[in-house]
């Protein structure tokens, strides 16, 4: 189906939209008029728009249902967990779309995670690590998907996110104008999330917390041989289709960014594992090893990034006439004449900023 063609009158959308509207829970019986009318209006918002829309038909039809609800968070605009999705009502409605989208599509990743039926514990920490990292991965680039394509359909909801500093949006609003196609783009997206390691580095806390977590835990119960399993790369790519399809590659997931890890995670997680190891005499997890250090794929970071600003000079120069041109390096000129070394290595501080 082409979901940027249907009708007005169309059953399954209809269908849809009345499953997720009787699938909200209000937080207290007070509130449950007003809750559901707002839910209603993110709603409409969310499925005027053709990648909203093939989200939540999707996530209308998973059984058991998902649920819906707000809840009011410190550090975040929303969750999915347990088979609910979680708004924060202190969002404002321009913003809450967005989220809504991105935690849908973790409730979609849920019923293709590989890891239900042994359990998390049972894989080792590089495969918890992968797992975590692609299912973000694949929410940022669906959530850029459907901020871009509100430009033409709620171009309030768009106009709400640019003022946030949003890499991989940009990253997808530039692929497309560059003439990719929607799963060209995810792509670049998808990849676009392990090249943030301010992002990746929130994220590997908080799921290696979870690692950390577990291994206190299955210690502590004295179950051995956990931590063993291995998650492969077809089954990360079944978290990152698009229209049915992977829109990533094998190749993809063994991107130096993709592989990396800073040191200091990999070495809290490790002695995690060796821990565990001790005390129940398992098998020592060592694949956190098989990982990049950080370093590696962050001198490829400043490559890209000179590389990035070298093309942007050039190009800027091809406009700019040549007057201008020797206007600029003559002005670089004065400015070395004035440049006083001791300001800046005074033993006061470091750098004058």
């Amino acid at each position: 189906m082409d979901l940027e063609k249907i009708s007005i009158n169309n059953n399954d959308f209809y269908k849809a939209k009345r499953a997720v509207l009787d699938s909200f829970v209000p937080s207290c019986p007070e509130k449950a008029k007003e809750e559901a009318a707002r839910f209603r209006q993110i709603i409409d918002t969310v499925m005027k728009v053709p990648a909203g829309r093939e989200t939540l038909m999707a996530v209308a039809k998973l059984r058991p249902p998902c649920k819906f609800g707000f809840e009011a968070f410190a550090d975040k605009s929303g969750c999915f967990n347990n088979g609910k999705i979680l708004l924060n009502p202190n969002v404002s409605n321009d913003l809450l779309p967005a989220t809504l989208v991105h935690e849908a599509t973790h409730a979609l990743q849920d019923g293709l995670d590989p890891t239900k039926e042994a359990g998390l514990s049972a894989y080792t920490a590089e495969s918890q690590i992968k797992r975590a990292r692609a299912m973000e991965a694949d929410a940022f680039a669906k959530e850029a998907m459907f901020i871009h394509q509100c430009g033409d359909y709620a171009p309030e909801v768009y106009d709400a996110e640019m003022k946030f500093p949003n890499q991989t949006l940009r990253c997808f609003d530039k692929a497309v104008e560059n003439g990719a196609t929607q799963e060209e783009a995810l792509r670049k997206t998808y990849l676009e999330f392990y090249k943030q390691p301010d992002i990746l580095r929130f994220y590997d806390d908080h799921y290696g917390n979870g690692i950390i977590k577990r291994a206190e835990y299955t210690a502590t119960c004295g179950r051995r041989g956990e931590f063993a399993m291995t998650i492969s790369d077809a089954d990360i790519m079944k978290f990152c289709t698009y229209k049915g399809k992977p829109y990533i590659t094998e190749e993809d997931l063994q991107n130096p960014y993709v592989r990396g890890i800073e040191v200091k995670t990999r070495n809290k997680l490790q002695s995690a594992m060796n821990g565990y190891a001790v005390a129940t005499g398992s098998k020592r997890d060592m694949s956190l090893l098989t990982m990049a250090p950080v370093a590696a794929y962050e001198l490829r970071l400043e490559r890209d990034e000179s590389i990035r600003r070298m093309h942007e000079r050039s190009e800027q120069r091809k406009k700019t006439p040549l007057m201008e041109q020797l206007r600029q390096k003559q002005n670089e000129k004065q400015n070395q004449t004035f440049f006083e070394p001791a300001v800046r290595w005074s033993g006061k501080g470091g750098d004058s900023r």
